[in-house]
């Protein structure tokens, strides 16, 4: 079965998709799948609950919804929830973080730029089955932007342990200490226990308009003629058996 991602941002999914190798993670444009859900929650937690649901209901597949931001100590946690159309909707996110920026320019030391990256994921079956878990990134606001292996505010989150910012690391780097990468981490043997159908196959999808039919809902007769077999990787390859996260030696931000 595949595991439903509640979202189209394509650095999500890229992130998602490379931490979990081995299950088919697929996006709702690839179902033909439109959705728009008020994220009337004021958790991060309440929203990806909210997502996970809508998504889970109107796909009939497993999914896997997050709702993540930055917060800024200084700022009171702000922007928080807030944080896709912090400075408004009409932003994009080089214009979120100039904003960004532009708030804490009376913070210009390190010490008053301390903020992290939260995320929360939470995993909703259509028959009500659920998990959760959270993840954050520790850092500093930098004064300018700087990278470009990244969205959101990346460019402007810098990340001591590394002396760059998290739109400087490269994907595999980012990969073992981001925020989502922390939730993934935590959520993944939580996926196994609470979705044990997740780890049975690896179906293919055909998209038809406005819906998908999974290739694994065929016979087996039918699977069998066309060489559609069900073979399970190798559990040093399994999702489940991905190494832990290692930490790293801080250093000083590279500004006084």
């Amino acid at each position: 079965m595949a595991l439903l991602l509640a979202s189209n941002n394509a650095g999500k999914l890229r992130e998602v998709r490379a931490l979990f190798a081995d299950v088919e993670v697929v996006a709702p444009a690839e179902l033909g799948l439109q959705l728009c859900v008020e994220e009337s929650g004021q958790t991060f937690a309440a929203n990806a609950q909210l997502k996970a649901r809508a998504y889970a209901a109107a796909s009939g597949q497993i999914a896997l919804a997050d709702d993540s931001g930055l917060e800024i100590d200084v700022l009171g946690g702000a922007p928080g929830i807030y944080s896709a159309r912090y400075g408004g909707p009409h932003l994009d996110d080089a214009g979120r973080c100039r904003h960004l920026l532009a708030q804490l320019e009376p913070y210009p030391a390190p010490a008053q730029r301390r903020a992290r990256f939260r995320c929360v994921l939470c995993a909703a079956s259509p028959d009500g089955r659920q998990c959760q878990a959270e993840g954050t990134c520790e850092g500093l606001i930098a004064p300018a932007p700087a990278g470009n292996n990244g969205f959101g505010y990346d460019p402007v989150f810098f990340v001591p342990a590394y002396a760059k910012t998290m739109a400087q690391l490269d994907l595999k780097t980012k990969n073992r200490l981001s925020h989502r990468a922390q939730a993934l981490a935590t959520v993944r043997p939580l996926l196994a226990r609470t979705f044990p159908e997740l780890a049975r196959s690896r179906r293919c999808f055909v998209r038809f308009p406005n819906t998908s039919v999974p290739i694994g809902a065929a016979s087996s007769s039918a699977r069998s003629a066309l060489g559609w077999g069900r073979r399970r990787p190798p559990a040093s390859r399994c999702w489940w058996a991905m190494p832990s996260m290692r930490s790293r030696r801080r250093t000083r931000p590279p500004w006084p």
